[in-house]
């Protein structure tokens, strides 16, 4: 089957877990025999790519607008969001002609910022299905995340604002055949709020390249390094990270992460502990074998962090937040390895950590446990998934 795979961003680009999730659907599929191919972002120059036998063509992108770019003020992240939406002529040529020339039996859309909305209607004139798989809360939301930080509030439904400025997005999302959440918890705040009425609904979770995981691993004796692993910005709860650092001084706390930003200039320049060390960008799975404990302090509703199950994948134990996806990557562990709080509250965080603690120095805890729960995301299931739902949708197509 041919795969039209439209993301924002591709490797080699990365912002966050998204684009490595893409980039391990567009290789599973083509290893399994889908013929793919990539639309995204990027430098026009080296127009046309190959990776992973998966074919990259590249839109222009403009560069002060850029996610990747560091620091953008608040008009060039407005811009990303928004040229794609009423500035269709950036990318309509572009598609149809992609469209035209592959022929693609299903167009599978994913993070679509910069790309927009105006996506959907252009595909849909060519008669080709539509699958749309939610990683991110563009269609709802100004800032992308339901999260209003001056009101340290986690916002559950869509505030007047949001709704008035997304109303495009809403309205093109009718042409979406099938909608796919990475995790049920943004299925359904997109369902609630009236978008993509026509689709029918499925849950996929994970993307967990299969060899990311250990096949066995011995439970730690102590626990002597506490990480965190992610982006340095205010939503993912850093902060409290850095917290809990301060009360407890007897453990090593390391933070894997891009520190060039200016809200992590400011962390590390502010936060100098004996016992808390910077490492920068890091490899995740030599960073994860190398800690004891993980922590994931999402302030926002995140909707599924590939950290926890990569994690998980290691034989690590976590510690996280209730919000958003979070809870669902445990759902089918045993009760005593799930250890989740609420963001609002920092005795909470001290409460869950010290319980994952005593758990450990218990000698109850068996990694193992967490290595094969970690199966449940794994690549391969997530490309067989995903290949039932092209199927089903093109043979519907064909009967129409």
């Amino acid at each position: 089957m041919k795969v039209l795979i439209i993301n924002n961003i591709y490797s080699p680009y990365r912002v966050g877990g998204a684009e490595v999730s893409v980039q391990v659907l567009a290789e599973g599929l083509r290893k399994n025999g889908h013929d793919v191919m990539i639309i995204a972002l990027g430098n026009i120059e080296d127009e046309n790519t190959k990776s992973g036998g998966v074919t990259y063509i590249k839109y222009p992108h403009v560069e002060k607008i850029w996610p990747v770019k560091k620091d953008r003020n608040i008009f060039s992240r407005l811009a990303f969001q928004y040229v794609g939406d009423f500035f269709k002529a950036h990318v309509s040529s572009k598609i149809a002609k992609t469209i035209n020339l592959f022929r693609p039996d299903i167009v599978h859309t994913n993070n679509l910022a910069g790309i927009g909305s105006c996506v959907w209607p252009i595909v849909s004139s060519f008669n080709v299905p539509i699958v749309h798989t939610l990683r991110d809360y563009y269609h709802l939301c100004v800032k992308q995340t339901m999260y209003n930080q001056n009101m340290q509030c986690n916002c559950n439904r869509q505030c007047k604002m949001c709704f008035m400025a997304t109303a495009i997005r809403r309205l093109r999302s009718s042409r979406v055949d099938m909608l796919v959440g990475n995790s049920d918890y943004i299925l359904q705040a997109h369902i609630r709020e009236g978008y993509f009425k026509n689709a029918k609904t499925n849950v996929v979770s994970g993307g967990l390249p299969d060899s990311f995981r250990l096949e066995e691993k011995t439970p730690p004796q102590s626990v002597t390094r506490v990480g965190y692993l992610g982006q340095l910005v205010f939503t993912k709860g850093v902060d409290d990270f850095i917290q809990l650092a301060h009360n407890f001084k007897q453990i090593n706390f390391v933070v894997g992460g891009d520190v060039s930003n200016q809200y992590a200039l400011q962390l590390t320049t502010k936060n100098s502990l004996s016992n808390l060390t910077w490492l920068g960008r890091v490899n995740p799975q030599e960073f994860l074998d190398s800690i004891d404990i993980l922590i994931v302090p999402s302030k926002w509703h995140e909707p599924l962090p590939r950290v926890i199950y990569e994690a998980y994948a290691r034989g690590v134990l976590v510690v996280a937040t209730e919000n958003g996806g979070n809870p669902s990557v445990m759902d089918e562990l045993p009760q005593e390895y799930k250890f989740l709080y609420a963001s609002e509250n920092f005795d909470l965080l001290l409460s869950a950590f010290q319980k994952a603690l005593d758990f450990i120095l218990s000698k109850k805890f068996n990694p193992n446990i967490l290595i094969k729960h970690s199966s449940l995301f794994s690549e391969s299931r997530i490309i067989d998934k995903y290949s039932m739902i092209y199927e089903d949708l093109h043979s519907n197509y064909l009967k129409k």
